[in-house]
């Protein structure tokens, strides 16, 4: 597996407006660069392409591990990560 180019993470960090994808906490306000998620993980075939990458904070990056899909905390539907789902 390839690793992420610089260019790459700082396109998806620019497009996340410096916001964990997740919880939609500032990048400054952590006080810590945000990391690339991969929404499908490596260990299930996921890569290194923009389409599979997201900006995370390193708590949601460890709450979210390998998985794929998470309940949404209002409705309770499972939803896949990142987009539909927020931690808020």
């Amino acid at each position: 597996m390839s690793s992420i180019s610089k260019s790459l993470r700082q396109q998806i960090i620019n497009d996340a407006e410096y916001r964990c994808e997740y919880c939609s906490t500032s990048s400054r306000l952590i006080g810590m660069p945000l990391v690339m998620d991969r929404i499908l993980p490596t260990s299930l075939g996921g890569s290194n392409e923009q389409e599979n990458l997201c900006a995370s904070c390193y708590r949601c990056n460890e709450f979210k591990g390998a998985k794929t899909t998470a309940n949404d905390p209002v409705t309770k539907d499972e939803r896949k990560y990142p987009k539909e789902i927020r931690f808020r």
